[in-house]
């Protein structure tokens, strides 16, 4: 379903449940103070090529949970950053 919605978003999920999956794969990360996040990467960059089309560039496991806050990814299905 990973061409439904963005992955590891609450939209994947969703649609998973609908699509009528019984289960689902995510991967998590902790930030530097220890907060969970849903990402595949540590690495968050732009370039689809990196694992992730994020900016600004910034590790996850380096960075603080409000410093995540203001990472924005492509959704390659509208192709705006959300």
């Amino acid at each position: 379903g990973g061409k439904d919605a963005p992955e590891n978003s609450v939209e994947a999920f969703r649609a998973a449940g609908i699509a009528g999956y019984d289960g689902i794969e995510t991967d998590i990360q902790f930030s530097a103070d220890h907060v969970p996040v849903l990402s595949g990467s540590d690495s968050l960059r732009p370039g689809k090529a990196t694992g992730s089309d994020c900016t600004p560039a910034m590790k996850s496991q380096k960075s603080t949970w409000a410093q995540l806050q203001a990472v924005r990814c492509i959704d390659h299905r509208t192709g705006t950053y959300t």
